[in-house]
């Protein structure tokens, strides 16, 4: 069982009041109890139903709670996943790679294997793999031709894995999340997670020289970026842009965004990143 559920288990027994010998009367011991507790040890599905009893929780109660705690749980998971990606600490990348696959030969929940996918897809981009295997592609793919309705953590995993998907496939799916954003055009959340999906199409398909498809979703991107959005969205989408305009030779228009980036970046003192972005500026005067 998962190790998760003992910790759930101990949260609203202790939250009711309850010592472990009231909460294990007449289905385990009390040491049997707290090695479940802490994940040191397991009991049978029956049992376990017995034990919800006991601290007066039902089991779609208990399947509810623990569905929203494995969903917290991956959130916070995937937040880490873009702050080690964006402060460059591969190192932290590939331990949570590693956990999320230990958990999965642990549970077997599809869950994990899907984290450990997404997490894999961000480090072949730093060479710590080759690519995904075949078998790897095939979760994914089934993964996502099953969702009938796109969630959050589905959009997150997407994002992450696309440049393992081929072009069609990528622009079948993105298509399908942009049908479903006007059912949730008032969660903000939920259109910056389509619109990173939408920028990072982008990038894949303009790198791939698919560039009606490309101008296609930029025109989509432009359009949905309200004025709520932060900096940095708005940025990727202007430096997407600036990406699509150099691969088509239209080099001029390319270096007037980034140096549009930089005056931005200079108004907010934002020094750290300017160096990079006129590194990039050079290259381009370079090509005029």
């Amino acid at each position: 069982m998962n190790k998760d559920i003992g910790q759930i288990f101990k949260k609203f027994r202790k939250e009711k009041g309850l010592t472990l010998e009231q909460a294990s009367k007449g289905v385990v011991s009390t040491s049997q109890l707290s090695h479940f507790e802490r994940g040191a040890g397991d009991i049978t599905v029956k049992k376990f139903f017995l034990l919800l009893e006991n601290i007066s929780i039902s089991e779609i109660e208990f399947s509810q709670i623990l569905r929203d705690y494995q969903q917290d749980k991956d959130r916070i998971l995937f937040q880490m996943i873009g702050k080690f990606e964006e402060s460059g600490d591969i190192d932290g990348l590939v331990n949570l790679y590693n956990n999320e696959q230990y958990m999965y030969l642990e549970s077997s929940n599809k869950q994990k294997l899907l984290n450990s996918i997404a997490i894999k897809s961000v480090l072949l981009r730093y060479g710590k793999f080759n690519k995904l295997t075949s078998m790897e592609i095939e979760v994914l793919e089934d993964y996502f031709y099953k969702i009938e309705v796109w969630s959050k953590i589905n959009i997150k995993i997407f994002s992450l894995c696309l440049l393992e998907l081929d072009s069609n496939t990528i622009c079948f799916y993105l298509d399908d999340i942009l049908d479903q954003k006007v059912i949730n055009n008032q969660d903000l959340e939920y259109i910056e997670l389509i619109a990173v999906a939408l920028r990072n199409t982008i990038y894949v398909l303009t790198e791939r020289h698919k560039f009606s498809s490309a101008q296609l979703y930029m025109k989509k991107f432009r359009e949905m970026i309200p004025k709520e959005f932060g900096l940095g969205l708005r940025v990727s989408y202007a430096i997407q842009e600036a990406n699509l305009f150099e691969k088509l030779g239209e080099i001029d228009k390319a270096i007037t965004i980034f140096q549009n980036i930089i005056n931005c970046y200079e108004s907010f003192d934002m020094k750290d990143r300017i160096d990079i972005l006129k590194d990039e500026l050079k290259k381009l005067r370079k090509k005029s």
